[in-house]
């Protein structure tokens, strides 16, 4: 430490000083750890995974429809088949009729590409009147 001497006040002030070493030691040893395991912290699997549009909104009312898609890809609303565009034309003018019928939930068979299924559900939630998109799965014990 070093010692300053005021004229004025007759008193030794002491300045403490600040040895750096240990922080650059410290500093240098976090950025070597950061560089060496941020390569191990990406993802090995490369996923594609499809894009959608539309975003689910916060209310729910107790009207709902069952829309499933079975394993070739066929789409049936409540047990009966129909085409997307078909099933797209049938909700617009069921919630035009009953506003309440604001929930869809979408029955997928595993087997089915994620696609097929993200491709109905945005068909499904761009839909003006649908607040609510719902992907059901089995309950596993």
């Amino acid at each position: 430490m070093r010692k300053v001497r005021r004229n004025k006040l007759r008193k030794t002030m002491s300045i403490p000083e600040v040895s750096l070493t240990p922080l650059i030691d410290t500093a240098l040893t976090l950025l070597i750890i950061f560089m060496v395991t941020t390569p191990m912290m990406q993802s090995v699997i490369k996923v594609e995974l499809p894009k959608a549009k539309a975003q689910a909104s916060q209310d729910m009312n107790n009207e709902s429809l069952m829309v499933a898609l079975d394993g070739k890809g066929d789409i049936y609303l409540n047990k009966k088949k129909m085409t997307l565009e078909g099933l797209v034309e049938y909700l617009q003018k069921s919630v035009a009729r009953v506003p309440k019928n604001n929930i869809v939930f979408i029955h997928g068979d595993k087997s089915l590409p994620y696609d097929k299924i993200i491709t109905t559900f945005d068909a499904i939630s761009g839909i003006k009147g649908i607040e609510h998109v719902a992907l059901v799965t089995q309950k596993t014990i």
